[in-house]
């Protein structure tokens, strides 16, 4: 090699002269950027979906007057031994209009409720609750 050459390899299609060797390689590594930034926008649209979703939350607590442990509910749940809270949820704050009932898979006593309840016995719940739903979605 000659004083002022690079040591690159090219294809045999390749033009070596500096200004084509730029464009090939601008030509070349272009949709990099490209998709790069099409990675990083598709994952911040799942995260800002997850993050941004409408729907009600229902928080419950295992003490009446929303006092003690807490879980949050997102849409329902048939059956609240799954999140280890079965027998344990004694009041709520409901975001929209839930039903609840004191048995598993929206079974035993059921009431409709919304906003604060602290206590679920008044709502006409034996116990408390099991399972529940979200009743009305938000539009």
């Amino acid at each position: 090699m000659g004083k002022g050459e690079d040591n690159l390899s090219a294809s045999p299609d390749v033009d070596m002269s500096n200004e084509t060797l730029a464009e090939h390689l601008k030509v070349r590594l272009a949709p990099l950027p490209i998709l790069i930034g099409a990675v990083l926008l598709a994952g911040s649209g799942a995260a800002n979906a997850q993050l941004h979703l409408d729907i009600p939350n229902a928080y419950l607590w295992d003490q009446p007057d929303f006092r003690g442990h807490h879980v949050t509910i997102v849409g329902g749940s048939d059956d609240l031994a799954d999140l280890r809270f079965a027998g344990r949820a004694i009041s709520g704050h409901f975001e929209d209009e839930w039903t609840i009932c004191d048995a598993p898979s929206l079974a035993g006593n059921c009431a409709t409720v919304h906003g604060q309840v602290p206590d679920v016995t008044r709502a006409g719940l034996s116990g408390p609750i099991m399972s529940l739903r979200l009743s009305r979605p938000r539009h």
